[in-house]
């Protein structure tokens, strides 16, 4: 398997290197390009002029994120899916809430890479900061009202202009009879008092439920994907052993750690053992 570069996004695929990368936009004349390698080969490139893009080589199909300073904030392989992949709830819900994508490792000593041990480390506090920010914004304003209510005004005298009168023209409009339609009287609903409170309140509490579930979600999804890299690796463990097994050195974790030797299959014995025996 090739060498991964330095500042690529890597994931490990069905045994292939999967790596991205983009330029920094004052390469590309301000607009933002994704490439992706296979194996240390470039295979494919996509110019944008978005923060997102899905580029799509094959059977791969990449999705990108940039932030505000033109770096990559998110890389993710996007399983291939059809109308016909789409059996049940959980098939839809994968599709619409992005919980079904591989995420990519971004490279060392990224933004990202600080982004994502944070979030390993605490995940909770920081899944929370779509919270914070909702309410920051819910509380910013009014913290900003009730200072320019606080403010005196100074009363500044105005001078006081005489504009000429301008005559507007007369226009002679038709006079149409329009017939009158008897409607229905409707009856007079009054909502409680509590209901209505909430109701005139939900501008203020509306974001932050949003904030909330999305944090709820992100959260969960950043579970699924540590669950995914654990079972990759998991699997690379498991595979780098039979091939240790076919190459003839049959000896286990647990053999080496108990000190138990490994079976040979041909019948002989340890001289040692043998004549301890004896």
């Amino acid at each position: 398997m090739a060498g991964t570069a330095q500042g690529r996004w890597t994931l490990e695929h069905d045994g292939r290197l999967l790596e991205a990368d983009a330029p920094p936009p004052r390469l590309t004349g301000g607009g933002r390009e994704l490439r992706l390698y296979v194996d240390g080969d470039l295979v494919a490139t996509k110019a944008t002029s978005s923060k997102k893009a899905k580029l799509t080589h094959e059977d791969l199909t990449v999705r990108a994120t940039w932030d505000w300073r033109g770096e990559l904030s998110n890389c993710a392989l996007v399983p291939a899916r059809t109308e016909a992949d789409i059996k049940d709830a959980k098939d839809l819900k994968e599709l619409i809430d992005k919980s079904g994508e591989t995420w990519f490792t971004p490279p060392e000593g990224s933004r990202a890479a600080r982004r994502e041990r944070l979030a390993r480390r605490h995940p909770r506090l920081y899944a929370s900061r779509h919270v914070a920010l909702a309410a920051a914004r819910v509380l910013l304003p009014l913290l900003g009202i009730a200072a320019l209510i606080k403010i005196p005004k100074p009363h500044i005298d105005l001078p006081d202009i005489d504009l000429p009168g301008i005559p507007r023209p007369r226009i002679p409009w038709p006079d149409i009879d329009l017939p009158s339609i008897p409607l229905p009287d409707l009856p007079d609903v009054t909502l409680p008092g509590w209901l209505q409170a909430i109701v005139q309140t939900a501008k203020y509490w509306g974001p932050i439920l949003a904030a909330v579930g999305l944090a709820v979600q992100e959260h969960e999804r950043r579970k699924k994907q540590r669950q995914k890299a654990a079972e990759r690796a998991a699997a690379k463990e498991a595979e780098k052993a039979e091939k240790a097994v076919k190459a003839g050195e049959p000896e286990t974790a647990q053999q080496r750690e108990t000190g138990e030797e490994p079976e040979t299959g041909t019948g002989a014995e340890r001289p040692g053992k043998a004549a301890g025996r004896g």
